[in-house]
């Protein structure tokens, strides 16, 4: 999905990795990096919804992290 010159980081829902439809995206593209969030991040005017949610990471390296994040510094750009 993303080359060696190319990092794609999407915020999504946890329930995206589930789904037998995607089970074939899963093969093809597995995610380099998934960040769960332990926060519910402010999405809808500084409240939350019931969902969890993490950063997925496709940047087209061999390596797998899967890492619990206390936050996520939007400024700075840096996964805590």
């Amino acid at each position: 999905m993303a080359g060696k010159d190319t990092d794609i980081i999407m915020l999504l829902r946890l329930a995206f990795l589930e789904s037998k439809k995607r089970r074939d995206f899963w093969r093809r593209y597995p995610v380099n990096g998934l960040y769960v969030l332990s926060e519910r991040p402010s999405l809808m005017g500084g409240k939350t919804d019931a969902a969890a949610y993490a950063w997925f990471i496709w940047n087209g390296s061999e390596k797998q992290v899967v890492k619990m994040s206390e936050r996520v510094n939007l400024v700075s750009n840096t996964i805590i």
